[in-house]
């Protein structure tokens, strides 16, 4: 029998997307925005940030891997690196040549007056000859901005999970077996240990560039090995599913941990390691944190929505990738406009994650879907 949660999951998350990056912009990128950011509702939607990012891509990575093991279980590995290739590799490249000059453009940090013989002229030649190791925050690194995504996804495709085929199915269950018996504190163990040794020297969430992100790789790298395991020992859901209550008060107790600690470190909760000691006591709790929400979501899922299934979910199994793609650049192009309209702070944010949501759907629908060359670009079947 099929089950639908990891679909439900996968459709959440990737609309969730919209309104994470909206309030981000509006709140954390200088000139995107306006408002005020020392408001209650600016610390609500602060709140709704602190919330989700710890989990919310580590959630989409462990998807990948379970996604990952079912598909080598149905085709050969060499048709299924053809697909990784074409859902990840293709998308990815077309991106960077594209709309993603497009996006950085039109970045609210762009100094010179905007017109299309500057871009054409002076900006995008620069762009492509810095495209492979061009300026991220503090780093330098591949220009693919939020499709970083993409980027992690295909490193780990053509690296670990090599490694992962090439074990023998005992080896593999003596993982899977490994992962049963400690199903709550090895996982947490892994997330906050990326966090407290790898995320010291690359603090994790800063900007996701891979050769200076190894922290928030192995973070999310560890999502992906564990969603793989979990199709290879159904042992490992049920696991998950006894223990509800646990994962439950875990979750709300270190999320409790966790806003007081933001209410403190604001956005250097990651990065500040001036005192080891506070810092290995935020990387527990993000650990703790992180893996007890996706234990949690996991667990209502499949209680709640494995059997549920329609034309919505079904039609965004094909829309999930344009839409994750588009998003982002349609934000950035309403925010040379919508914060000229002097709104307040909460009306700002729903007119630009209404207008993002309907502007992305009407792009997939009429500029990508009925398109062959264009279905391929954006990782999609022609």
């Amino acid at each position: 029998m099929r089950h639908y949660d990891f679909d439900w999951i996968r459709t959440v998350v990737i609309l969730n997307l919209i309104p994470l990056h909206v309030v981000w912009l509006m709140l954390f990128i200088p000139g995107f925005s306006q408002v005020e950011t020392a408001s209650m509702t600016a610390l609500l939607l602060k709140l709704y940030i602190a919330l989700v990012s710890s989990w919310h891509m580590p959630l989409l990575f462990l998807i990948a891997g379970y996604s990952a093991a079912v598909s080598l279980s149905k085709r050969s590995i060499r048709d299924f690196y053809r697909e990784r290739i074409q859902r990840l590799l293709i998308p990815l490249v077309i991106f960077m040549v594209t709309l993603g000059p497009i996006q950085r453009y039109l970045w609210p940090n762009h100094l010179v007056p905007r017109n299309l013989t500057d871009f054409f002229i002076h900006y995008l030649p620069l762009h492509m000859g810095t495209i492979l190791l061009g300026p991220c925050g503090s780093r330098l690194g591949p220009r693919w901005e939020h499709l970083w995504f993409l980027a992690y996804l295909l490193v780990m495709s053509f690296t670990v999970l090599v490694v992962l085929i090439r074990l023998s199915r005992a080896t593999i269950m003596a993982m899977a077996n490994l992962l049963y018996r400690h199903i709550i504190w090895l996982p947490m163990l892994g997330f906050g240990g990326a966090m407290a040794t790898l995320g010291y020297v690359w603090p994790l969430f800063d900007c996701q560039t891979l050769f200076q992100d190894w922290g928030h790789f192995v973070y999310n790298l560890w999502a992906f090995v564990i969603g793989y395991l979990m199709y290879a020992d159904s042992r490992l859901g049920k696991a998950i599913q006894a223990k509800s209550g646990l994962f439950y008060s875990l979750f709300l107790v270190s999320l409790l941990a966790r806003l007081l600690l933001l209410s403190q470190y604001q956005e250097n909760f990651y990065g500040d390691t001036s005192d080891l000691g506070l810092y290995l006591l935020r990387s527990a709790i993000t650990g703790v944190h992180t893996w007890s929400a996706i234990a949690s979501i996991l667990i209502l899922t499949r209680r709640h929505l494995a059997t549920i299934t329609n034309p919505f979910l079904k039609y965004m199994g094909q829309a999930s990738l344009p839409i994750y793609i588009v998003h982002h650049p349609l934000i950035v192009i309403l925010g040379l406009y919508i914060p000229k309209l002097g709104l307040s702070i909460f009306p700002e944010f729903l007119v630009l994650t209404i207008l993002t949501t309907l502007f992305t759907f009407l792009t997939y629908e009429f500029l990508i879907k009925p398109w062959p060359l264009v279905r391929m670009g954006f990782g999609m079947k022609p």
